[in-house]
Parts: C-alpha cells; sequence; structure tokens
C-alpha cells in the first residue's frame, strides 16, 4: 500500500493564510476542533505566494 499524505485542517488554514490576505472560516460544528467541516472564502491573494509556485 502506497503513502497518502493527509493535511489537517489547521495545515490547510495556515497555508491559506499564507497565499491570501482575507480569509474567512466558517464551520458546521461546535467549535474549530469539533466540526463536522470547515468552509474558507479566500480573497485578495498576495503577490508574493505566486512567486512560491
Amino acid at each position: 500500500m502506497n503513502y497518502e499524505h493527509v493535511n489537517t485542517a489547521d495545515e490547510i488554514e495556515r497555508v491559506l493564510c499564507y497565499f491570501f490576505d482575507d480569509v474567512k472560516m466558517w464551520i458546521c460544528g461546535i467549535s474549530k476542533t469539533f466540526a463536522l467541516f470547515r468552509y474558507y472564502e479566500c480573497r485578495s491573494q498576495i503577490l508574493g505566494g505566486l512567486t512560491y509556485i
């Protein structure tokens, strides 16, 4: 079986905050820890992030 990398929701949030200035998050659950899913809306892309790719 091949290794599959699975990111945590916190890791994904950090990456989004690196590439975007305005990151809004909504959760379906009690808190960030006890959420079924997280929805992110990202705006205003940081130009420095483009050189990373």
